[in-house]
């Protein structure tokens, strides 16, 4: 079985990051380990995502996001 990565990142107002904990941060395809703690450098006030590149890929259309006819 393949331990896929995803998206957390939600996009709103803000781009709100969906991780319930630190550690699931870790399954976000795009974590990268802040320097002075065991969470994502981008969860910036313990719930916004500050990562530009999951920022875009909330702004991509999904297969959920199509009409299949």
């Amino acid at each position: 079985m393949q331990n896929e990565r995803c998206c957390l990142c939600k996009k709103d107002i803000m781009s709100i990051c969906t991780a319930a904990s630190e550690s699931e941060q870790k399954n976000c395809k795009f974590y990268e380990k802040s320097s002075f703690s065991d969470r994502c450098m981008y969860f910036v006030f313990e719930e916004y995502c500050d990562c530009l590149d999951a920022q875009l890929a909330t702004q991509q259309p999904t297969q959920s996001d199509y009409i299949w006819i």
